[in-house]
């Protein structure tokens, strides 16, 4: 007879588990080692682990982690709400977390100088997305040491675990984990997906022309196949008889 598949187990079921190594390879990992640890645990804690019959009991078997050190009622509620200064997003955040959002449009108009301000935030609001921020979230481990009352920890758990430890951490290390963890998906990130445009080289060609008088054009590069069932050509555009993107 079919059992079905093994349940899920939390990572801190099996015996080589130990929350303060992992802590503290977690500090080492997100570049800030010198922050205290109970610092991060709070971070990491949500307001419902604390309800869980496990914790409420005393049980030795809580899980991810109840140990004595570490038994202070805090949580991260309000550190996700400081969070929202750094990582803001239209939708989620108030009026009061424009820092992040700067922040991430300032970073990106360095990167992208003559992109239209439609772009940039397309781009800034793809970037700060709860689905985006959880699949980093577990990338980093968070998924792990998170503690909650849910298993798996969900998505907004987990946002909001990255939200309050952006809050936790000093500001350049904020910063900097912001930079090196959010900004680095830029990489992933195809732009005509985030920011489709029905007339493209008709858009290219209002750009170019607003900034100063450039004729733009198209040029057919080369080809391959064109009488096979999947021909291959490759177009050119050119400024001024430039070349200044193919594809």
């Amino acid at each position: 007879m079919l059992a079905g598949a093994d349940p899920v187990l939390s990572r801190s079921a099996y015996p080589n588990w130990n929350y303060d190594s992992e802590i503290y390879a977690f500090g080492h990992r997100i570049g800030a080692p010198e922050t205290d640890k109970d610092v991060l645990i709070q971070a990491l804690t949500d307001s419902s682990f604390y309800q869980r019959a496990d914790i409420a009991e005393e049980s030795s078997n809580a899980q991810p982690s109840k140990q004595e050190s570490y038994e202070l009622k805090e949580h991260n509620r309000q550190l996700i709400q400081h969070g929202c200064v750094f990582f803001m997003y239209a939708k989620q955040c108030a009026a009061g977390s424009e820092l992040l959002w700067n922040s991430t449009c300032a970073y990106l108009r360095y990167g992208f100088l003559h992109a239209p301000e439609e772009l940039i935030t397309s781009l800034a609001l793809k970037l700060t997305a709860d689905e985006q921020i959880a699949t980093l979230a577990t990338y980093l481990g968070i998924n792990n040491l998170i503690r909650t009352a849910e298993f798996p920890p969900s998505n907004a758990s987990l946002c909001n675990a990255f939200k309050a430890l952006i809050a936790a951490l000093p500001y350049q290390r904020a910063i900097a984990l912001i930079r090196d963890v959010i900004m680095a998906q830029l990489v992933d990130l195809d732009i005509e997906e985030v920011f489709p445009l029905a007339e493209p080289f008709e858009v290219l060609r209002l750009f170019m022309s607003s900034k100063k008088s450039v004729e733009v054009e198209p040029r057919l590069l080369r080809s391959a196949g064109e009488i096979s069932a999947e021909p291959i050509f490759i177009a050119g555009i050119y400024a001024d008889k430039k070349l200044i993107g193919q594809g």
